[in-house]
């Protein structure tokens, strides 16, 4: 159906203040700045159906300047096409839908069926929900998220209730449908999928500098799961987006009161032979489940789909950012060594060499001829980066996304010559042995990816078995890091367990310790008909790269203690999910005394070690092996719990007591302490003011820990006051270390004190906890505060935030006080030469300064790892009353301090005796003068009386 045709075609323009309005409708474009274009509404068909998408084409360059506004709106798909220029976006362009939706699409995007069926209005699209049959009330169901580029969120064994769609036109580069629908229970909301957009420039450039959106629109309102994300396609002989530029795609999530799951990522395609992508630039994210509903809701959304396709060579990426293409090498018997010369003679990034492989090994796939020497020469340049090659954000596709195409090179190659299998395998096998070196064990652990490295070369085992030469399959294959077993054999009656692996058959003498195995009964195989195929890896010295995040509702830290263990196993044709009995995993641990070890394995949907269907037997808890019974096979390890610390219920309380009141105490010390340091005179002096101000930063500290540590109700108060508590605690280190650093100089080097002056140990007292503290709250501040307590978390590594500096610091002062006691213990051997005085003198200056200087603190790092009651005990009493340690040691019984208040006694007790003495002397002269009057005036009579 054509709206009109214009025919003098030319540029597109919207400069900065400039509106363009774009309707997909009635296709047309409303803006001064274009000159002549067509615009029609076409037809696509895809395997869902036909579709109305609005095209709009202009001969010359499309360009959206910056500050121009860009509004598009309508039913329909876009496709904007530069017939023989570029295409520049430099503004906003908006493809979710708005508030409202009255169609059952929005630019290209799917919404919700406007009657309800089962008191659910279905979201609709090819991803959206489908009920079956007449079921009853679903509202304390768990209501599915829309699939797109993933599946939607939904709970495991609904299958009975409803049709999960799976994701649909992921490498389609012809469909122009956007995300599907989400649903809503009771009442309709506005919940449509992501709506599509195609930009092309098949002679031009596409330049992207700002945001393009096709997210799923998220209701204000209702009771809805999420709709999935849309579709963005971008074609053009080169693709550039620039670090403002952004691709979002993302799912809707999961709202309202009832049980509701997130809609898949979309689809992003990107059809071009050259290209840049910059980082952080493509967001294909799944919509969340309601926080609330994970119980019902436990299969979480998937993220949404990138293709890259250049040249014909299609790969998908899960991670390909930042990411540089050139246009595809030519593939040939030299290619292998070809790039292995590249890669020596250049020193060109290892990411623009991992892509090469990546492609190589996708145009394998494509092959009419399996190229033996090319495949094995690719895997061992593979192999090559990975061992030199420490992994980043930036290359984790060396050891992740490469690893996924391997299954499918294994599945194309299989019925080749079996040595040839064997050699692929072998080297697949040593470049993931290189991915799992100790070098790379940060990233793994700061990714949580590993887990999806041994799933992936599981898969690469298990199509080995999947050829018409596999029947008599039997490889042992041994790296430093992994033990791989793979065969295939017919059921026979004499065996009552099969055990795996035979250690007796392996040659390499390191994985000689027979401590761990599989032991399978024979009964879950006996339905075999005439053969069974079992996949066994056994992973070692990789615990600290794996994940700890369990399936554990006390809440305590587990750390991965066993090797690891991937099994599969599959009866004829067919994968086992569920064995008819169970077979048991031995492990060798470490003894379990004074902690929990859990037999776990790994969910892949959930990111997290789990126990269900694995339990452990019970052995002695000195025991050094665990034994696990398990009912299915994945990827299995023990896991013990990480503190050795056990504390009761009559353990917190009395810790809690001690605490608050030794806080409580030592607060009352402090206020006093101050109020002495700076009402007596003669306490002035530079020491005097640096105790003071140690003394007012801990003082503020206890004050805040006794009021505000608990205040959890409010999530802002609790972070506010964390981050004070943080801040004074560091700056009361800060101070020690101002403490320790002056008595450094005042005692060992004494010269080098006259040039000091107190604004420098103000700033640097004051200021410097500020910087760690504001460092971390720029990049956790989700970490100040939980629902437990206002303070750092201990759980991601924000502590040390808190504990470095402090270990610093107390580093530093232990340095001064080991100065400070020699010089202490010399001075007194110059005056005193018997031991008891060298043990005085060193015992008085331990004594005094081990408070001040907060060497006591050395016992919290004690009872942070892995201490025992002793020292949490010791660490609560010490640190607890450290305000009263510092009043008594500095000011009851310090001999200055006692000196001025015993002059200010004295000075007293004389002035009252110098009163009294006064008193006394004003009352004899005045009876004596008195008496000299008298004397006088009788005189004075008698002389008058006398003859002259």
């Amino acid at each position: 159906v054509f709206f009109n045709s214009l025919q003098a075609l030319g540029d597109l323009i919207v400069k900065s203040g400039e509106f363009l309005s774009i309707n997909t409708t009635a296709p047309s474009i409303n803006s001064s700045s274009s000159s002549n274009y067509t615009s029609t509404l076409q037809n696509r068909s895809s395997p869902h159906g036909s579709h109305h998408f609005a095209h709009i084409v202009f001969n010359g360059n499309i360009e959206f300047k910056g500050g121009s506004t860009v509004k598009v709106l309508g039913k329909y798909a876009l496709s904007l096409e530069s017939k023989d220029g570029n295409i520049s976006i430099h503004t906003d362009v908006n493809m979710t839908c708005g508030e409202e939706v009255f169609d059952t699409t929005c630019l290209g995007g799917f919404a919700q069926n406007s009657t309800a069926e089962a008191d659910v209005y279905k979201g609709l699209g090819p991803g959206g929900l489908t009920i079956k049959g007449n079921p009853p009330k679903l509202s304390d169901k768990c209501t599915p998220g829309a699939s797109h580029g993933g599946y939607g969120g939904k709970r495991n064994g609904d299958e009975s209730l409803f049709y999960f769609p799976k994701p649909y036109d992921r490498n389609n580069t012809a469909s122009l449908l956007g995300g599907s629908g989400g649903s809503c229970i009771g009442e309709s909301g506005n919940v449509s999928g992501g709506g599509a957009l195609e930009l092309v420039a098949d002679k031009g450039e596409i330049i992207i500098a700002a945001p393009i959106r096709a997210e799923a629109q998220n209701s204000s309102t209702g009771a809805c799961s999420g709709g999935s994300g849309g579709l963005i396609r971008l074609k053009a002989a080169k693709v550039l987006i620039r670090k403002k530029g952004k691709l979002i795609v993302d799912g809707g999530k999961g709202q309202g009161p009832n049980p509701t799951a997130g809609g898949a990522g979309g689809v992003i395609q990107i059809i071009a032979p050259e290209g840049e992508i910059a980082a952080d630039t493509l967001s294909l994210k799944h919509g969340k489940t309601k926080k609330n509903s994970k119980q019902f809701c436990d299969n979480t959304a998937e993220d949404g789909h990138f293709l890259l396709e250049a040249n014909k060579v299609a790969g998908t990426y899960n991670n390909i950012e930042p990411y540089k293409w050139p246009s595809r090498p030519n593939i040939g018997s030299t290619s292998a060594s070809s790039m292995k010369s590249t890669v020596e003679r250049t020193n060109q990034s290892t990411r623009n060499a991992t892509s090469r492989v990546e492609n190589e090994i996708i145009s394998f796939i494509e092959d009419k001829h399996v190229n033996k020497s090319a495949i094995l020469g690719v895997i061992t340049i593979h192999q090559d980066l990975a061992s030199i090659e420490m992994l980043n954000k930036n290359n984790e596709e060396l050891c992740l996304d490469t690893f996924k195409i391997y299954p499918t090179i294994m599945f194309r190659i299989v019925n080749e010559d079996p040595e040839f299998v064997k050699n692929t395998s072998r080297k697949v096998l040593k470049a993931a042995n290189s991915c799992l070196d100790k070098k790379n064990h940060e990233f793994w652990k700061n990714t949580s990816r590993m887990p999806d490295l041994i799933a992936n070369l599981q898969d690469v085992f298990v199509n080995m078995t999947e050829g018409n030469l596999s029947l008599g399959i039997d490889y042992t294959l041994a790296t430093e890091k992994v033990l791989a077993v793979i065969k295939r054999k017919r059921t026979t009656a004499e065996e009552d367990y099969i055990i795996i692996p035979d250690y007796s058959t392996i040659k390499d003498d390191s994985w000689s310790d027979d401590s761990n195995f599989v032991k399978i009964p024979k009964t879950a195989v006996q339905s075999a008909k005439g053969n069974y195929t079992y996949v066994f890896l056994l992973y070692r010295d990789v615990e600290s790269g794996l994940p700890n995040s369990s399936q554990n509702e006390t809440g305590d830290e587990f750390h991965v203690s066993s090797l690891v263990m991937s099994c599969y196993l599959a009866l004829g044709d067919k994968p086992v999910n569920n064995l008819t009995s169970p077979a048991l995993l031995y492990f060798k641990t470490s003894s379990a005394e004074g902690r929990s070890r859990q037999c776990s394995f790994w969910n892949t949907n959930r990111s997290s070690w789990w126990t269900n269907g694995v339990k452990e037997l019970e052995l002695p808890s000195n025991s050094s092996i665990t034994v696990c019974l398990t009912e299915h096979f994945t990827s299995f390890a023990v896991l013990m719990q990480h503190t050795k610390v056990e504390l009761s219920e009559e353990d917190h309380l009395a810790l809690s007591i001690i605490t608050y009141i030794g806080c409580g105490v030592s607060t009352g010390a402090l206020i006093i302490t101050v109020i002495v340091f700076l009402s007596v005179e003669s306490l002035s002096s530079e020491r005097h003011k640096i105790h003071t101000n140690l003394v007012v930063s801990l003082l503020f500290a206890n004050v805040l820990f006794l009021a505000g540590i608990n205040e959890t109700s409010s999530p802002v108060l609790c972070k506010v006051v964390a981050v004070s508590i943080h801040y004074f605690f560091l700056t009361a280190f800060t101070w020690m270390f101002v403490e320790g650093l002056h008595l450094y100089l005042k005692v060992v080097q004494v010269f080098r004190t006259e040039n000091i002056q107190m604004v420098y140990y103000y700033v640097f007292g004051w200021g410097f906890s500020a910087l760690p503290v504001a460092i971390t709250f720029a990049i956790k501040s989700n970490s100040y505060g939980n629902s437990e307590v206002c303070w750092l978390s201990t759980k991601d590594g924000t502590i040390w935030a808190f504990i470095g500096p402090v270990v610093a610091i107390i580093a530093v002062n232990t340095f001064v006080l080991i100065m400070v006691i020699k010089t202490v213990v010399s001075s007194a051997s110059a005056v005193k030469s018997s031991d008891h005085a060298h043990l005085k003198a060193g015992i008085k200056g331990l004594f005094v300064l081990m408070p001040l200087l907060g060497v006591g603190w050395i016992l919290g790092l004690f009872a942070l790892n892995d201490g025992t009651k002793v020292f949490i005990y010791a660490f609560s009493i010490v640190n607890g009353f450290q305000g009263l340690l510092i009043f008594l040691l500095h000011c009851v019984f310090n001999d200055e301090v006692r000196q001025v208040f015993r002059r200010q006694k004295e000075k007293h007790s004389l002035t009252k005796e110098n009163i009294s003495q006064y008193n006394a002397s004003f009352s004899l002269s005045s009876e004596s003068g008195s008496k000299k009057t008298s004397n006088s005036n009788s005189f004075s009579k008698l002389k008058g009386k006398m003859p002259s």
